[in-house]
């Protein structure tokens, strides 16, 4: 928590947001869960119905927050108003309908959110005071002489050599 203390500002959050989408393979599938959306219907129970990504018709079609950076569809969801819906779009060989549910401006990690990098800058930190620690032992303990008559000798006898 010290290391995090001196160091948040190193630990942000990107700008983000917060999507669902209903992703079908087939045109039509995907205007029919578009037209149940617009009358009326649950976003995430149509996506739940429809979706074909895998993983996420488990999770009912929910991102969560992504860096409006990570692909198309976050770069489309950050451009629309919250809790708005897309007609369905081209995507990854499918069709795609996204709802922007929430933006996140950036902003500093918690402590909770930034452990992961935290444990990982402190361990680095640490290991590289440690490596320090254990050369200046080594120097005191080993002290670095020269025998300057010792060096003379053996770049003589080389241009000897040469010769």
């Amino acid at each position: 928590r010290e290391y995090y203390a001196v160091h948040k500002e190193e630990y942000r959050w990107p700008e983000r947001v917060c999507f669902a989408e209903i992703f079908t393979l087939a045109d039509s599938a995907a205007k029919e869960a578009y037209w149940k959306v617009k009358y009326g219907e649950d976003f995430y129970d149509v996506a739940q119905e429809y979706t074909n990504r895998s993983g996420y018709k488990e999770k009912k079609g929910d991102w969560g927050y992504q860096p409006d950076t990570l692909n198309n569809l976050s770069i489309k969801a950050s451009t629309m108003a919250v809790d708005s819906v897309s007609e369905p779009f081209e995507f990854q060989s499918g069709w795609s309908i996204i709802k922007t549910i929430a933006k996140d401006t950036p902003h500093v990690k918690s402590f909770e959110d930034a452990t992961p990098e935290v444990a990982s800058g402190y361990q680095e930190v640490a290991t590289k005071k440690r490596e320090q620690e254990w050369v200046e032992t080594l120097k005191n303990k080993y002290p670095v002489t020269i025998n300057k008559e010792a060096l003379k000798d053996a770049f003589k006898r080389k241009r000897v050599e040469d010769q």
